[in-house]
């Protein structure tokens, strides 16, 4: 027979083609560390400012006056029990506070951005990584991607970046600790699927710490430990309920610690109009409403769409029954809206820029958890095959997340990355923390007991929290006094 008469192959054409979740794993990475990488080195021309002089002072101190790592240590922990008395419970974080990296040099506190992105996104992947495979039976690879997209979300969407990233005092408090529970919770799953005493250990301690650490972190962490023994108790898995029961006792007892410390008992009484307990949780929940409707921008929606591709893909490898998903869906509103009570009834406010970060990082999180529930409930009713996602549509949907972060700039602002852009074009960031040294020189100088400084030209809206005031008696002034040993700190007219 001639050559002639055979048949080619058939091609595979490119609308035929798909991408392999290795490929689409590298290809959403390098996206997010690409993102990443100039946040990180804005941090060189981070500065402390406002709270960072209240709580590192003690430490700082220490330090200065001759003073080692355990003088060091023995302040911060002197700090800790006088704040616990007169201001706030939460032991584990005020004591991260009083060790503020500029208490130590100056120069470390650039290293605030590193220790925060650390916490979060280490705490993130973990989380979806363990949960993908743990939980719902799917590549670790697929908890990487949507950990990957969620955190550029993060990144580009976060309400208050400074807050979140740069302002060390407000970030370890919030950040830091919402990072630690993500690490906590991806714990949680192994141990109670198959328990050992290093594990349960393990998490012990890390419920001990979380429970004295902000309030919002500790309450939905004490709603998730409380419901999972339950949960396992009615669904008679006793071992599972056992193996989880020491540490939610651990995070139960902590956080009673630190809710009921004198200090926030004095704090609360000098807020006024705040609500009563049962219209603050009916206030929460219309704050998760709202707040719901804000936070869902264009580009969550791209997101969502890609790993909606993504999930359609490989669910039907997952043998998770997926069998209730009005029932998660009103469970995870329930818990969004617990997050602002806390606040709500201490203050009368859904809380400082800082903790609404933190919130945000849950919703995204949430709404992602929900997409994958409804997708395994469809998939689980109509059947399929498990396959690769398609090269074109999944390509598509990337591209369309990129144009809808640049319509939503365009439309509502709010992206990040404008002011990084900001930060960096024609050295703001730059002019900043020179003005910063300049002030620094003066500060330390012991011959110069009446600091007076120059206003920051122009600083950069993710680098700047706050500054001293132009009356010297305000609390800024007097506590950078008290840290570099002044008798006053005063602000300079603008010129």
């Amino acid at each position: 027979m001639s050559s002639s008469n055979k048949t080619d192959a058939p091609r595979k054409t490119l609308a035929g083609r798909r991408i392999s979740l290795s490929a689409l794993t590298l290809l959403v990475l390098a996206a997010f560390l690409l993102l990443l990488a100039p946040y990180l080195y804005l941090g060189r021309y981070d500065v402390p400012c406002a709270d960072d002089y209240i709580f590192g002072t003690a430490a700082h101190l220490a330090l200065s006056h001759g003073g080692g790592l355990g003088d060091m240590l023995s302040a911060a922990a002197g700090h800790t029990a006088f704040i616990y008395k007169t201001w706030q419970g939460s032991y584990a974080a005020v004591f991260l506070m009083c060790l503020q990296p500029a208490a130590i040099s100056e120069g470390l506190y650039a290293l605030t951005p590193w220790l925060m992105c650390t916490s979060l996104f280490g705490g993130l992947f973990a989380l979806c990584i363990c949960l993908s495979r743990r939980v719902f039976d799917l590549p670790g690879k697929l908890g990487a991607v949507t950990a990957g997209l969620l955190g550029i979300l993060w990144l580009l969407l976060c309400p208050y970046p400074v807050e979140s990233f740069y302002w060390y005092n407000g970030a370890v408090y919030y950040s830091f600790f919402h990072g630690l529970a993500l690490l906590a919770l991806a714990l949680a799953v192994p141990t109670v699927q198959r328990g050992g005493a290093g594990r349960i250990l393990g998490l012990c301690l890390l419920a001990a710490v979380l429970g004295g650490g902000n309030l919002m972190t500790g309450l939905s962490l004490s709603i998730l430990a409380v419901g999972g023994v339950a949960l396992f108790l009615l669904t008679k898995r006793p071992a599972m309920a056992k193996r989880l029961l020491l540490p939610a006792l651990v995070l139960l007892g902590c956080f009673c610690l630190n809710v009921f410390a004198p200090g926030n008992a004095l704090r609360q009484a000098g807020e006024s109009h705040v609500p009563a307990a049962l219209p603050a949780i009916f206030q929460s929940f219309l704050a998760g409403l709202r707040f719901a409707v804000t936070w869902f921008r264009l580009p969550v929606l791209g997101v969502l769409l890609a790993l909606g591709l993504v999930f359609w893909a490989l669910l039907p490898a997952s043998r998770f029954p997926f069998r209730y998903p009005g029932l998660v869906s009103l469970g995870s509103y329930c818990l969004f809206s617990a997050m602002f009570c806390p606040t709500l009834y201490a203050m009368g406010t859904a809380g400082p820029g800082r903790l609404q970060d933190i919130i945000f990082y849950s919703y995204l999180l949430l709404l992602t958890l929900n997409l994958l529930y409804w997708l395994g409930w469809l998939r689980r009713r109509h059947g399929g095959e498990v396959s690769r996602p398609r090269l074109l549509p999944m390509l598509g949907a990337l591209a369309l997340c990129v144009v809808l972060v640049g319509v939503s700039a365009l439309l509502r602002g709010g992206v990040s990355l404008a002011s990084l852009y900001t930060a960096y074009a024609g050295g703001q960031a730059r002019r900043y923390h020179a003005e910063a040294q300049a002030r620094l020189t003066i500060l330390r100088d012991p011959a110069v007991p009446v600091a007076e400084l120059e206003p920051y030209s122009d600083p950069p809206y993710l680098l700047y929290f706050d500054d001293i005031q132009p009356d010297p008696g305000a609390w800024q002034n007097r506590d950078m006094a008290r840290y570099y040993e002044k008798e006053q700190v005063v602000l300079l007219p603008s010129v």
